[in-house]
């Protein structure tokens, strides 16, 4: 029994969101992997981020790799509670 490979194993994902919340954006942590592995595979991929800066230097790095089909986006997360809305 082999185990899961996502360059292989993952299924055709365009037309597919997802979402990943991951507080370190370094390209060795599982939220990078993740994200670059689901835009691979054609989904639109929020990422999820406090820091704005940290989050375009990751988007711009998975954005660089030939084999992303997907599309890469930051995702807000404003934590100013002045601003929060409940909904």
């Amino acid at each position: 029994m082999s185990g899961f490979n996502p360059s292989t194993d993952l299924v055709d994902l365009k037309g597919k969101v997802a979402i990943i919340l991951r507080s370190s954006l370094a390209e060795s942590t599982i939220g990078f992997a993740t994200v670059r592995h689901l835009a691979r595979a054609g989904a639109k991929v929020y990422l999820a981020a406090r820091d704005e800066g940290r989050a375009s230097q990751a988007i711009d790095e998975l954005r660089s790799d030939s084999t992303v089909t997907g599309t890469i986006e930051w995702l807000d997360l404003y934590d100013d509670p002045e601003h929060c809305i409940a909904l």
